[in-house]
């Protein structure tokens, strides 16, 4: 019973972390207000916020963020969709944009996410 499972790790894990209380909650149940929830391959984990913390104040400085990305990135696909540059730079540079079009392309995912999470909207 996964319940039983979470129970002998609540023993364990408890002393040696620096988080809340951990508690088990039924299947399907509503998360608790306040917390910010996951969904993982083997269930449901939600992760309540510090006393105070400003969700929207969170989601405003992720989406500034977010929005520095997106622009970046619009950048550096625009540059590899350039013939002119195509043809005129060199291989290690074209390779250069090219992965960092990529590593931007991962962070707009992560923040989109991570906006998600907190409740708002990304895009």
């Amino acid at each position: 019973c996964f319940a039983a499972r979470c129970a002998t790790w609540k023993g364990t894990a408890a002393p040696t972390s620096n988080a809340e209380p951990m508690e088990v909650a039924a299947a399907g149940g509503k998360p608790p207000a306040g917390t910010v929830t996951s969904v993982l391959g083997w269930g449901e984990i939600s992760v309540k916020a510090r006393e105070g913390f400003d969700f929207e104040k969170a989601v405003t400085a992720l989406r500034k963020k977010l929005g520095d990305v997106v622009t970046h990135h619009e950048q550096h696909v625009g540059r590899l969709k350039n013939p002119e540059f195509l043809a005129k730079a060199a291989p290690e540079m074209k390779e250069q944009i090219r992965e960092r079009a990529e590593q931007l392309a991962e962070q707009r995912k992560l923040l989109a996410e991570q906006i998600r999470l907190l409740g708002g909207e990304a895009e």
